[in-house]
Parts: structure tokens; sequence; C-alpha cells
């Protein structure tokens, strides 16, 4: 059945334009009962068909998915960006930590051959040089007290591995997310005298408002009045324009622009349709206000958690690899690395970096909670 497009305000009669406005919203509500029913009712054939003996009706999927499954808000979130965008040049972000000459043998060369230059190669090397340190410590002995006074060991050593060892483990285990197996399997390779029962130890030792999923709220409806669709369609260009505006925002924060802002979301969740069930979404918006609108007080937060979604992924598949954590310490590691890996891309810091120096120089290398409210701190916005 096709529901002809209405324009209640082309219908000058104020009852009858309610009137009509319930019918439409009733309609709507038929339909989507309609299609609950149809799918319980399927559900309960199937059931009746298996206890007969009978096989289930099978399940035809349709050649293209309709349109209304899914609810992603990448297309409408996202600016266009043009294609073609210039690679930054290799080598430009490295430095140079060693230099060496190659020389041409001079027994090799032509009687007639003479130097034109050089020329020079950039190439990456990772050197893993194992090393067994043994610590010569000094020790003193004070008559007066009796006391024996002996030389500390350098920071961050202490039992017996070093914290490059640790990092690296902390690292390729949580970061990279190999299997204790394969890890102990890599050290061994290495030369490493490591046990599984330390290496279990040491992977078991040692959170705004996201528009996005706000938004999917309202891209679940599927009306079939066409009214409808085009205030559904008319609030999402507005709501995600918006979210586009506070992202600028982000950049260049302003107490004119944080004004102008907060009045456009109130103007925004003001909105009346007519249409019920995007009214009430809404005002589901309308009720999270503060803390949708909390990134005008502090531009550092994010507008949505979508690189949150991703990092629970990342948990699901260290579980495949990993099977899952045999303890609660297990179960706490597995969260507490998998949030400081994702944290570290976010801030930028080079994971293998950041283990070893907390590890080495504890009281002087910030940790990511330190770099997170330094950089996240209220901004001080000028009047302008």
């Amino acid at each position: 059945m096709q529901i002809p497009d209405v324009n209640l305000e082309s219908i000058p009669e104020q009852a009858t334009r309610q009137l009509i406005g319930q019918l439409l919203n009733f309609i709507e509500a038929l339909v989507a009962e309609n299609a609950t029913l149809h799918v319980e009712n399927q559900q309960l054939r199937d059931e009746l068909a298996r206890l007969k003996g009978a096989s289930p009706r099978p399940e035809i999927k349709p050649p293209v998915p309709p349109a209304s499954t899914d609810h992603s808000s990448e297309a409408e979130r996202q600016p266009r960006t043009p294609r073609g965008k210039p690679k930054q040049a290799k080598n430009t972000t490295l430095t140079v930590t060693r230099e060496q000459r190659c020389v041409v043998d001079p027994a090799t060369l032509p009687p007639d051959a003479t130097r034109s230059g050089t020329t020079e190669n950039i190439v990456q090397e990772l050197v893993l040089v194992p090393e067994v340190i043994r610590f010569v410590r000094e020790i003193w002995f004070v008559p007066s007290t009796g006391q024996t006074i002996t030389a500390p060991l350098p920071e961050g050593y202490h039992g017996g591995f070093g914290p490059h060892l640790r990092a690296i483990v902390w690292t390729l285990g949580h970061g990279a997310h190999v299997s204790p197996p394969a890890l102990l399997s890599f050290l061994t390779d290495l030369g490493r005298d490591i046990g599984a029962g330390t290496l279990a130890r040491w992977l078991a030792d040692e959170h705004g408002l996201c528009w996005v999923h706000d938004g999917r709220h309202d891209a679940t409806l599927s009306p079939i009045v066409p009214l409808h669709r085009q205030l559904l369609a008319d609030f999402r260009r507005d709501y995600w324009a918006l979210s586009r505006e506070l992202v600028a925002y982000r950049e260049a924060p302003t107490p004119a622009e944080r004004a102008r802002l907060a009045a456009a979301f109130d103007l925004l969740v003001a909105r009346r349709t007519g249409y019920d069930d995007l009214d009430a979404r809404i005002a589901r918006t309308a009720a999270n206000r503060t803390l949708l609108l909390a990134v005008l007080d502090n531009p550092a937060l994010p507008l949505h958690n979508n690189a949150m979604a991703l990092a629970a992924r990342r948990r699901v598949r260290k579980r495949d690899v990993s099977v899952g954590p045999q303890s609660r310490a297990g179960a706490r590691a597995w969260d507490s690395f998998q949030t400081l890996v994702a944290t570290a891309a976010k801030l930028g810091v080079r994971l293998y970096h950041y283990f070893r120096d907390r590890l080495l120089h504890p009281d002087t290398t910030p940790s990511l909670a330190e770099r997170i409210r330094a950089r996240s701190a209220p901004v001080a916005l000028n009047p302008s």
C-alpha cells in the first residue's frame, strides 16, 4: 500500500490537521507492530514444524540488504574530503642514529677511476641484543650502628629480569596480541631463559556522551509515511551539521561560538515534528544536553567514541588468540593493558618506549593519565 504524501500545513482546519496527523502516527505504529508479529509468527511456525519433525522454512536472504538495517552514521557525520591527498615522503620522520661510511676497495678499481661524490641510503633496522648483566654491588658496613649499606641497582632493575625485556613482553603480549606460547617461543629463540609462569605473571600484573551512538536512535526509524520520512531526513541533516560545527569548534574555541552552538542545539531539540516516534527520540537527545555539549566547556573532549568501540573488538581478537584469561588478575590485566595500548595510540605515544621509560624512570616519565590531564585541561577562552 502506497501512503500518499500529505502536507499537513496545507490543511486549514486545525482539528482536521491534528486528526490526520494522529492517523499517520497510528499507521506507523500498526506497520511496526505488524512487522514484529510477522517475525514472531514465522518463528512459531518453524518451531511447530520442528516439533512435527518437518524442516523449518529456509532463511532466504534478499540479494541486497535493505537500507534500514544499516544504522551507521559515517556518511552523515563525516564531511566529504577530496581524494588524491599527497602522501608524506618516506624517511622524513626518521632520526638517524648511526652513520657508516661504505668505501670501495681500491684494489678493485680500474687505474683511471676517479671519485665523483657520495650517495646516501636510509635503512631502518632493529637490533635485539641479548644481555646477561652481572651487577657488582658495593657493600659498606657502619660499625657505630651495625648497619650494612648495599649499593642500589640501577633504576628499573629488580628481580632477575630487566626493564627492556619486560617492556618487550608487554608490547608484544598486549599491543600486538601475541599469544603467551608464541611469546615464550620467541624469547627462548633469543636465548632468554624464562619460564611460562614468570611470563604469565608479567602479563597479569600490572573512561562526554557519544554523538554517533546518540544519533543511531533515530537512524533505527523506518517510517512509511512520506511526510515522516522527510521530517526524519531533515532532522538528521541538521543533527550532523551541528556535530560537524562542534568538531570545528574544538580547533578554535571562542566564547561567542560556544554561546551560538549551545543556542543552536537548544533550537534543534525544541523541534516538534508531529511524528511521534521521531519526537520521542528528539526528547531523548534533549535530555542528554549536558553530556552532548560537554565539549563546549572542554574542547579537548572527543565527540564520539568510535575508537572505543573498535578497541572493544581488539578484546575479542585477543580472546580468540589466547582463549581467555585464567584468573581475575588476568582479566584485570587485559582490561588495563588494552586501555594503555589504546590511550597511547590516541596520544601519539610509542608503546614500547612508554613501557620502558616507566620502568626505568618512573619518577620523571609522565603517566598516560598525567598526559591526558595536561591535554584535556579546560581551555581559557579569550573573549572575541
